[in-house]
């Protein structure tokens, strides 16, 4: 099974470069020629095992807890 990264990499590549559809519902994001890449991504989860996988893989990663929703924006913020 591919990654949600290799997923949409995926999808870039094969679209034609003249169609503009979305994956975000509401059209509210336009896929481009972008790379996903490490540098490129940020894992926001709520599950610590999936945080650790990422961080292990060098992928950025914050920890998201749905009841202190306020201290994400501290944890986003010491990120380089």
């Amino acid at each position: 099974m591919a990654s949600a990264a290799e997923e949409l990499n995926n999808l870039i590549a094969t679209r034609p470069s003249n169609d503009s559809s979305s994956i975000a519902a509401g059209g509210e994001h336009n896929l481009d020629r972008s790379k996903i890449t490490r540098d490129t991504t940020l894992l926001l989860d709520d599950d610590m095992d999936n945080v650790c996988i990422a961080l292990k893989n060098k992928v950025r990663a914050v920890v998201f807890n749905p009841d202190r929703q306020s201290d994400v924006v501290d944890d986003l913020l010491v990120l380089e």
